[in-house]
């Protein structure tokens, strides 16, 4: 039984294992339809009085509720969670620092937490409730 849970969650964790190219046109993975245009450009925010520890803040996020963003290692990407486009459930985005070339790089189905890129940037894992069910937990 041990065995099997064990087998259980590695497939889940490996599922996530992508490939976070960029792209002319980024596709939704889901629906064949191109996410990029829906991105807003950065905007700057004014931080708090009194703050000492920003200087320059910009937003690249427009819309859901997007959390647990990390940065590649080159820092040119950002991985996230994001309830973006109606989704009830959080799903993997990778886009520019700038706000540019957003794309799901998950499936669509179940939530998704914890994305991390591999040294090299050329791959990314992230956790995901797919394999035990389909539907949003």
């Amino acid at each position: 039984m041990k065995s099997a849970m064990q087998l259980t969650v590695a497939v889940v964790l490996l599922a996530g294992c992508t490939r976070p190219r960029p792209a002319k046109d980024p596709v939704d993975a889901g629906s064949g339809r191109a996410e990029g245009s829906m991105v807003s450009p950065a905007r700057a925010i004014e931080p708090r009085p009194g703050e000492k520890h920003f200087r320059a803040i910009r937003q690249v996020t427009f819309g859901g509720e997007n959390a647990e963003a990390y940065f590649s290692h080159d820092g040119q990407w950002l991985t996230m969670q994001s309830t973006r486009d109606g989704r009830s459930c959080d799903q993997q985005y990778v886009m520019r620092v700038d706000g540019s070339d957003i794309r799901r790089i998950s499936d669509g189905r179940g939530k998704t937490t914890c994305g991390w890129f591999f040294p090299g940037d050329k791959r990314l894992f992230f956790a995901s409730t797919t394999a035990h069910d389909s539907a949003c937990p």
